[in-house]
């Protein structure tokens, strides 16, 4: 009986020898890819403010008179030539007047004096015909000859004074011209510094934006100021508003303020759209895009704690083994590789798998989206 129990014990042991020597393990299916080509597009993001293309300063040159009333207010627009404010202009009328009342009375006289000459060279001309025939004396001939140089010279002073009292009453009127301040351009109000009852001094009274357009004026650093160029395209922001414009950069100013080493871009817009003066905003602008020559999912680089970066390749015979790799860039999920991958190496798609180093696996080959 012992022989019995000891024979059946022993055939089921090789029974289940057999079966273990029998079954095999299957290998993990992993997805793999190859790295590949790709384009990489950048965009900058700038911060800045909305400002007048061309601000013009409206000032006056009569310094010292009052300000009677202010016509416009900021935010207004305006035509060329249309009146934003009178200044004081009695002096000035009562000076146009008086030289109109001078040119009135010298214009009178030289009527008179030519008028005189008339006569005197009649005169004259008679004392000539008498002095050849000895019937007038030398003295009177020669007394009737200095009268008509006499009214001569005084219509030549007459027109003189005439021609000057003439340029009196042009700068006169120009004076009084001025006393109504006039916008030089059409455009936005953008700034109002004139207050009725105050006297003019030399700062601007009003800044107009000419023809109302507006620019985002924003900063840039000078790794940024190199990647810019006119022309680019944006996408402009309003802080805080869903708004959105579209634009290019109209201007990259030359040089840097000394003092943030940040300088200055416009961007003008080019779509028709109501931006506020003084407003934030932001302009996206896409730069060229940039060529790689490999690229890998970011999800197959495994990050190392000593700042090593590695990739799990998969040899000939699909074994595992790590690769120490350099990257550049990121972007959508994507990373460029710039050292340490060959264009036929299968990397594993995921590096957090549940594989090691020296496992061999069943590859399933697929592609990444770019």
């Amino acid at each position: 009986m012992r022989n019995l129990i000891t024979f059946l014990t022993l055939f089921l042991a090789g029974c289940s020898i057999d079966k273990a020597e029998n079954t095999e393990q299957p290998l993990a299916k992993i997805n793999v890819v190859k790295a590949k080509s790709v384009e990489f597009t950048k965009s900058l993001r700038l911060y800045g403010t909305f400002k007048a293309r061309d601000d013009v300063a409206v000032a006056s040159s009569l310094q010292g008179m009052q300000i009677l009333s202010v016509e416009v207010e900021a935010g207004e627009n305006v035509k060329v030539g249309q009146i934003l404010a009178y200044l004081e202009n009695v002096g000035a009328r009562s000076e146009l007047e008086q030289n109109k009342a001078n040119l009135k009375r010298l214009e009178a006289e030289l009527t008179a004096q030519e008028a005189t000459l008339k006569e005197a060279l009649s005169t004259f001309e008679r004392y000539k015909i008498l002095q050849k025939n000895s019937a007038l004396s030398k003295q009177d001939y020669e007394a009737q000859e200095a009268k008509v140089a006499t009214t001569r010279a005084n219509i030549k002073s007459a027109k003189a004074q005439i021609d000057q009292t003439k340029a009196a009453i042009e700068n006169s009127a120009h004076q009084l011209n001025k006393t109504e301040l006039k916008a030089p351009v059409s455009g936005l109000i953008t700034k109002k510094s004139a207050v009725a009852g105050a006297l003019v001094n030399s700062d601007a009274l009003f800044n107009i934006a000419k023809d109302s357009i507006l620019e985002l004026e924003v900063e840039a650093d000078t790794n940024e100021i190199t990647l810019l160029k006119p022309n680019q395209k944006a996408l402009i922001n309003l802080t805080n508003s869903q708004l959105t414009f579209d634009g290019k950069i109209r201007l990259i100013y030359p040089e840097l303020d000394p003092a943030t080493r940040l300088g200055k871009v416009r961007v003008k817009l080019t779509s028709k759209q109501n931006a506020t003066l003084g407003s934030y905003a932001s302009a996206v602008i896409n730069l060229p895009a940039r060529a790689l020559k490999f690229a890998l999912p970011l999800s197959a680089v495994s990050f190392e704690t000593n700042g090593t970066k590695r990739v799990s390749v998969l040899d000939e015979n699909n074994k595992v083994y790590k690769k120490e790799i350099k990257t550049g860039e990121e972007q959508r999920g994507l990373v460029e590789i710039t050292n340490g991958i060959n264009a036929d190496d299968v990397v594993v798609f995921r590096a957090s798998a549940f594989i090691d180093e020296g496992d061999t696996v069943e590859p399933n080959l697929i592609e990444f989206k770019e």
